[in-house]
């Protein structure tokens, strides 16, 4: 897989916040979740890959792909699933540079300047991005 070099450098950047809740949708043919983490309250999305993919079964650290803070999770269920016969890969959102609400809460100070809200529709538009990288690999998508 090779790494999006088109448009701009954060094509998910930008746009009003529209809240932080879990979501399932379709992307390129794959099943996508956002995920809110339950203790710390940001943000994870996940592309679910069906077992003929050539990426099924593969480490996150295998995967390449360009997605918000690299991939973090490769299992054979989302979290607080059930294994389902596919392959999650997935990202979160908790980096340096992203607001977890947790720990802003907890330390009761306000967000600093660098620290920027992962949004539903941020995680949304990555992992379109993600599922698009994962489409160009998949043989159900060759001629």
């Amino acid at each position: 897989m090779t790494q999006d070099t088109t448009g701009p450098a954060f094509p998910c950047e930008g746009g009003a916040e529209n809240g932080l809740y879990d979501e399932e949708f379709e992307a390129s043919g794959f099943t996508c979740k956002i995920i809110v983490h339950t203790t710390l309250g940001h943000l994870c999305g996940y592309v679910r890959l069906p077992a003929d993919h050539p990426m099924w079964g593969k480490d996150y650290d295998d995967v390449t792909a360009d997605v918000h803070g690299g991939l973090t999770y490769a299992r054979d269920h989302a979290p607080l699933d059930e294994s389902d016969g596919g392959w999650w890969l997935g990202f979160d959102c908790a980096h340096y540079g992203d607001l977890v609400p947790s720990v802003v809460e907890q330390a009761g100070l306000p967000p600093r300047d660098h620290e920027t809200l992962r949004d539903n529709r941020f995680v949304r538009c990555e992992l379109k991005r993600l599922a698009q990288q994962l489409a160009a690999t998949h043989p159900q998508n060759k001629d």
